[in-house]
């Protein structure tokens, strides 16, 4: 029974709207700039000029994540 309490907390907070990025986004996000490169990538031939835009993709998104969380923490103590 609590193992079934907890479930449901943990869905209720996942999909409560209180306009905060949560993990699952950053997955799906994660997943989508993935799946771009995948698609953009034509030939083995065109990955030295991906390198540098994945690159600077995966650091922008580094610093974001790192901004927000910094932000959501300060926010929650």
């Amino acid at each position: 029974m609590a193992l079934l309490l907890h479930c449901v907390q943990a869905v209720y907070v996942l999909f409560r709207d209180n306009c905060l990025m949560k993990l699952p986004h950053f997955i799906a996000i994660a997943g989508v700039v993935c799946a771009i490169l995948a698609i953009g990538i034509p030939h083995l031939s065109a990955l030295g000029i991906w390198l540098g835009v994945s690159t600077i993709l995966s650091i922008i998104y580094i610093i974001v994540a790192i901004v927000l969380a910094a932000k959501d923490g300060k926010l929650s103590c």
